[in-house]
């Protein structure tokens, strides 16, 4: 079959080294973009590769005859792609498996098959022919970190082991191919759009199962330029998509794979990663909860692209597994758990995206790193690799005892409030064919338990009273914080019964401290609700509780109390109301009250 003449054909691209500048004033924007073709029908397209070197759009030393070389050399691999983009077995030649293929050294021709197609990417702007050479490296590359840095890097990484050297200088790569598929992020086609950013997660993504890097994608300065402008293009698709179905789920895809380098995990969670990733999965689940520390602005790009990103299980999986990398950062835990991280998970478990197990065990996964940031939950998966061939990753450097303690106290305070250990004991109720998510579940469930019980002892109660800031927990309501149940251990009145007494020690510190709470202008709302309640329960359990209502009143607790009837906040009336009520009527009255 003859191939087609190539209509206009376009002048020869400049090759320029792009910049965050560049990236973001040249950033497509697709709202009303055209339907995307297809991998297969892109890779069934016959380029006329005569027509552009006979127009010399090509460098030198690129003939049609290595460019269809190039096409026979990587028909295999395309006829797998096409195969598993229509969920149908290839109609060519067995192939060798995908593993397989990875782990296979790369070849002399594949080097100058390689080169000669980037060289179309640097003289040819044809919509049709750029989106042809895209799909046609992804297929090559099939995810694998390794073969990207052998086939886009051999002049910075060297030679593999044993894999032949280049036999001469036109067939080693120049080194900027990875400037190639940073420039085509901005191309006005998304297909184009999503190949290149596949392309550059499995360049920057770490290899192997072992998470580790190699030497050039953790040393060379030229690497990490390319990496940061690839994590800022992804970063800005999660705020703001070009592409308002398909934006957030390639850029999370694409995270995803990128924070498989430490080096990647850092440099995201210092950009605020987790501020953006909290918000999304918190859309995906139709949580109405914002997170109180995200930013208005993090919240409305949030809001705004919410309406059109599809709810996949793909999607979720994406992100959970993203908040987990993070998680194994010091940087990245405390801002996932101060953006409301824990809650989120908690409720992807409880979520219809639930039903695919791999996204249980991300999510599970990330909500144990998060609990135990000393090193349990980095912890890769024991047995089989996760469904979508992720490879697990390691951890980075831990965090020091005391940050590290702090951070599991209000990761763990959040699983208690949230109701965590109700959500695993649901879940681990069913039966799962990857062991890894219901020990990853029974970890998130005994750390969530080792919260609530932290969390209901006398010395962590003294020390959140004299620290001014009260929040809900087992030690302040007989629900767990969020419903009742499980995640209270100490029985709801269990703790006021054994501790009651203990707020008169050391001439009534604890019990002064409350009611100067009720008083002091800086405490928020829940705070004084929590106070309120508190003192309520103190008089409630008190051996004697006609001591206990004249020593409140002594305090001027029924004072204050009484002045919060008048709160703009419903819930702080309410238990001011309760409060009062305790001070001012004996037990027997409160009964007739049904209290």
């Amino acid at each position: 079959m003859a191939a087609p003449a190539a209509s206009a054909a376009a002048p020869a691209a400049t090759t320029a080294t792009p910049s965050s500048s560049t990236l973001q004033h040249q950033r497509p924007h697709h709202h009303h973009a055209p339907t995307v073709p297809s991998t297969s029908s892109v890779l069934r397209r016959v380029i006329p590769w005569d027509t552009y070197v006979a127009a010399k759009l090509l460098e030198p030393g690129t003939d049609a005859a290595s460019l269809r070389a190039a096409d026979k050399l990587f028909s295999t691999r395309r006829a797998v792609a096409a195969a598993a983009e229509n969920g149908a077995p290839s109609s060519a030649a067995p192939p060798a498996p995908p593993s397989s293929h990875n782990a296979a050294p790369v070849s002399p021709e594949e080097l100058s098959a390689t080169a000669a197609l980037l060289s179309v990417l640097r003289g040819v702007t044809k919509e049709e022919t750029v989106q042809y050479v895209l799909a046609v490296l992804d297929a090559e590359v099939a995810g694998s970190p390794r073969r990207a840095r052998e086939l886009f890097d051999r002049r910075e990484s060297g030679t593999s082991e044993g894999a032949p050297s280049a036999p001469a200088p036109s067939s080693s790569l120049p080194p900027d191919a990875a400037d190639l598929f940073l420039l085509a992020l901005s191309r006005p086609d998304w297909f184009s759009v999503e190949r290149a950013a596949s392309l550059l997660a499995a360049r920057f993504g770490a290899g192997g199962a072992s998470g580790d890097a190699s030497p050039a994608s953790s040393s060379s300065p030229d690497v990490e330029r390319q990496r940061g402008l690839f994590l800022d293009w992804i970063l800005a698709q999660l705020q703001r998509p070009a592409h308002t179905a398909r934006g957030v789920p390639a850029a999370a895809g694409a995270l995803a794979k990128l924070l498989r380098a430490r080096e990647a995990r850092s440099a995201a969670a210092a950009a605020g990663a987790p501020r953006l990733l909290v918000p999304l999965v918190q859309r995906l689940t139709g949580s109405s909860s914002a997170a109180p520390s995200a930013s208005s602005a993090t919240a409305a790009a949030a809001a705004a692209c919410a309406p059109s990103v599809p709810a996949t299980p793909q999607l979720a999986y994406d992100l959970c597994i993203s908040l987990w990398q993070l998680a194994l950062t010091s940087q990245g835990a405390e801002a996932a758990v101060s953006a409301g991280a824990v809650p989120a998970l908690t409720d992807v478990l409880r979520a219809a995206v639930a039903a695919k197990e791999k996204v249980v065990r991300a999510a599970a996964q990330a909500l144990r790193a998060l609990l135990s940031p000393a090193g349990g939950g980095a912890e890769a998966p024991s047995a089989s690799p996760a469904p979508s061939s992720f490879a697990p990753p390691s951890a980075s450097t831990p965090t020091s005892s005391t940050s590290a303690s702090a951070l599991a106290t209000a990761a763990g305070a959040a699983a208690v409030s949230c109701g965590l250990a109700r959500a695993c004991d649901s879940l681990l109720a069913q039966q799962w064919d990857d062991p890894d998510v219901p020990g990853a579940l029974r970890a998130c469930r005994e750390a969530s338990a080792a919260a609530a019980r932290r969390a209901a002892s006398w010395p962590a109660y003294r020390a959140e009273v004299l620290g001014g800031r009260l929040a809900w927990g087992p030690a302040h309501d007989g629900s767990g914080g969020g419903g009742g149940g499980s995640d209270d251990p100490s029985g709801g009145l269990g703790f006021w019964q054994r501790n009651a007494a203990r707020l008169e020690e050391r001439d009534a510190e604890v019990l002064r401290s409350l009611v100067r709470l009720l008083a002091a202008p800086s405490s928020d709302a829940e705070t004084l609700a929590v106070a309120c309640s508190d003192l309520a329960r103190y008089a409630d359990a008190s051996a004697d509780p006609e001591r206990a209502r004249g020593q409140l009143s002594s305090l001027g607790a029924n004072a204050h109390a009484t002045r919060l009837l008048a709160h703009a906040d419903p819930e702080v009336r309410r238990h001011a109301l309760a409060a009062v009520q305790r001070i001012v009527l004996s037990r027997d009255k409160l009964q007739y009250l049904n209290f």
